[in-house]
């Protein structure tokens, strides 16, 4: 039987990590935290401190202050989990690569890679990325899933080549750049390395401003559920979950900084009824309940 106490399971969100802690699947675990289809990116790999500082400032723009995580308690998680991914790949760990097939999976996964590229690939890189599993027939990836359900994915998982290395560089920097032409060269691809890049490609594509509403899909989700009746952050993002398409790219932090966005245009779409005039980031339950979101 393989021996996995050395492997570091790469992981695509701290949901997957609590569920994951409790398969009995041996192996450190590094959780990937970023957005990395939005925000400043200048599509250098690996980013360098001042983008590094510039990220961890976009992530947490709209805490409180005094939130946690701070921008410098942002920056030092981007560091970190880039300094454990570098020593991996000095150190020649295997890695096992666990992402699902959404946007937000697959900019990070293609990032991942990316930054391998330059590091050095260990001897040993697996993937599990399923689009779909047995019993969950709106599945939307692995943060769904119980701990026994995501152990049995370990059979299936996919080694990675160079093939698979060189598609996820021009990926990425598509990804980073927000590149129309890049998107769509990726978009039109039928047979990807990795396979469920041309929809997230896709997928992005859909969030630039439509030319007669000027919206992305995910702001005219958040209208159509607020004119819908929804109208606490919790309730909305239900409601545009719901109106959305498996699989969802999208959290909560997502949907609010962009009622937050939709909110501070001129004129504005969105009336948000709290301190400030917008849903504030890391915010508990507590806090989000007696917000209000509107329409004008």
């Amino acid at each position: 039987m393989e021996n996995t106490d050395s492997f570091l399971h790469v992981l695509d969100g701290d949901g997957t990590d609590v569920t994951f802690a409790e398969t009995g699947l041996p192996g450190e675990r590094l959780v990937w935290r970023d957005v990395l289809y939005e925000g400043p990116r200048t599509g250098a790999v690996p980013p360098d401190e001042r983008e590094l500082a510039a990220r961890a400032r976009y992530l947490t723009a709209d805490a409180p202050p005094g939130r946690t995580p701070t921008p410098e308690g942002a920056l030092r998680m981007l560091r970190a989990q880039y300094a454990r991914l570098r020593r991996a790949a000095a150190e020649g760990t295997p890695l096992v690569l666990w992402f699902d097939a959404c946007l937000f999976d697959q900019a990070m996964l293609a990032h991942v890679l990316a930054c391998l590229s330059v590091w050095g690939m260990p001897p040993s890189v697996a993937l599990i990325c399923p689009d779909s599993f047995p019993g969950h027939p709106r599945f939307n990836g692995l943060g769904e899933l119980t701990a026994p359900e995501l152990a049995s994915l370990w059979p299936a998982r996919e080694p990675l080549t160079p093939a698979h290395v060189a598609h996820a560089v021009r990926a990425d920097r598509a990804f980073a750049l927000r590149d129309r032409a890049l998107l769509e060269a990726l978009a039109a691809e039928s047979d990807a390395p990795l396979r469920f890049v041309p929809a997230a490609a896709r997928r992005l594509l859909q969030e630039f401003p439509d030319p007669v509403t000027g919206l992305g899909r995910l702001e005219q989700l958040a209208l159509q559920a607020v004119a819908a009746g929804a109208h606490t952050p919790p309730e909305i993002f239900r409601a545009a979950a719901q109106l959305d398409s498996p699989p969802q790219y999208w959290g909560d932090s997502q949907l609010y900084r962009t009622l937050n966005r939709l909110a501070e245009q001129t004129p504005p779409r969105l009336v948000i009824d709290a301190p400030g005039g917008k849903i504030p980031a890391f915010a508990t339950p507590e806090e989000l309940a007696p917000i209000r979101v509107r329409l004008p």
